[in-house]
């Protein structure tokens, strides 16, 4: 039986995120899967609900001093690498010449380059370019650069990503989209009372504080579910003390899904950022379409992605309360034309099965290996 090693800084759920999907393929397709949560900080993400699976879970201990780009972009290389090595002191117990397959996720989980064989095929999982999203510091930069020329294969979820990978690393790419999950059956029980009003966000981005509070306080009829972690630690304690507003923990795709099919809308008031304008599409906007929710949010790009879909762009906070307190005076579901069969999570599990088989017949780069071939 083959072996592989996923590494992610988010624990194992049942979720449509590109690295859990392609660790349910690994255990279907009957590999010996096994999953590192890495790194782990005291703001981390723990995992809520547990599920039948045949997945070894591991996880790192608590990294006391986090690598945080925004704060150290500009330290020295050796203060860099003292961060990574800080980080891997974290792990024990992992054999990993023992397995047939590595695969790293983009990010912190970078920091584990370094321990990967040679013997030991690496697949990078690009869920976000470092470059465009992830960090400034241009050490942090390189590990990707590094990973891009180590790599045996690179998966990306967007096809525009490959234009921050090297052309002559092209050859290595296979491109599967992020999709969304619904349950198969559509008794998703309605959490709110009757009649009642509701806003819901669900996601990991940061939220703008100051917009959602405005928004909160001007639509006092509205009752905000937040669901994530868009609100931490000052912020949601602030948060959590105004009546119209419930901050839940971290919860599964079942849990949430229920409020979203129910919802009287999807609201996106995210911290504005240069790596925000390419965002894009996410898993969460599918599953808010999918209901048909009405979604206010800030711009996001590329605008590409959006052309002809009926999202409300708000240009400030104002224009924000107002657009929710117009589609709260007026409930209604609206109609987004997607494709929604290419982009369903069982779908998807397919591709990254094919993916996994052609690895498994020698990682031939024919159209075999799932998804898109560029």
């Amino acid at each position: 039986m083959k072996s592989v090693l996923l590494v992610s800084p988010y624990p194992y759920t049942l979720s449509t995120r590109g690295m859990d999907l392609l660790t349910r393929a690994f255990e279907a397709s009957g590999w010996d899967t096994h999953h590192l949560q890495f790194p782990r900080v005291v703001y981390s993400v723990s995992k809520k609900t547990h599920f039948p699976s045949t997945v070894s879970e591991k996880k790192s201990r608590i990294t006391w001093i986090p690598y945080i780009d925004r704060i150290m972009k500009k330290i020295p290389r050796s203060i860099f690498y003292w961060v990574v090595r800080s980080h891997r002191c974290s792990i024990s117990g992992i054999a990993w010449d023992s397995y047939d397959v590595i695969v790293l996720e983009s990010g912190k989980p970078l920091f584990l380059l370094d321990m990967v064989g040679k013997g030991t095929a690496l697949i990078y999982r690009q869920s976000d370019p470092v470059r465009l999203f992830l960090g400034e510091n241009p050490h942090y930069i390189a590990l990707e650069d590094e990973v891009f020329k180590k790599s045996t294969y690179i998966l990306i979820p967007k096809d525009r990503f490959k234009d921050t990978i090297p052309g002559e690393y092209h050859r290595k790419i296979s491109m599967i989209p992020n999709g969304f999950y619904v349950p198969d059956d559509d008794g998703l029980e309605n959490p709110f009372p009757a009649g009642s009003l509701n806003a819901v966000y669900v996601g990991l981005a940061p939220l703008d504080i100051e917009t959602l509070t405005d928004v909160v306080n001007q639509n006092p009829g509205v009752t905000f579910h937040l669901f994530g972690t868009g609100v931490r630690g000052i912020s949601a304690m602030r948060m959590k003390r105004k009546k119209n507003v419930i901050v839940h923990p971290f919860s599964s795709e079942r849990f949430f899904l229920s409020y979203l099919a129910n919802a009287t809308m999807y609201i996106f008031p995210f911290q504005r950022s240069k790596k925000m304008n390419n965002v894009g599409l996410t898993s969460k906007y599918y599953m808010a379409m999918y209901f048909g929710l009405p979604i206010v949010s800030y711009p996001m790009g590329p605008a590409e992605e959006f052309e002809g879909l009926p999202v409300y762009f708000c240009s400030d906070s104002a224009e924000f309360s107002l657009t929710v307190k117009r589609i709260a005076a007026t409930p209604c579901k609206v109609k987004y034309n997607l494709p929604w069969d290419s982009l369903d999570q069982e779908f998807l599990l397919s591709k990254y099965r094919e993916f996994i088989d052609s690895i498994e017949s020698g990682g031939s780069r024919s159209n075999k290996a799932g998804g898109v071939i560029l």
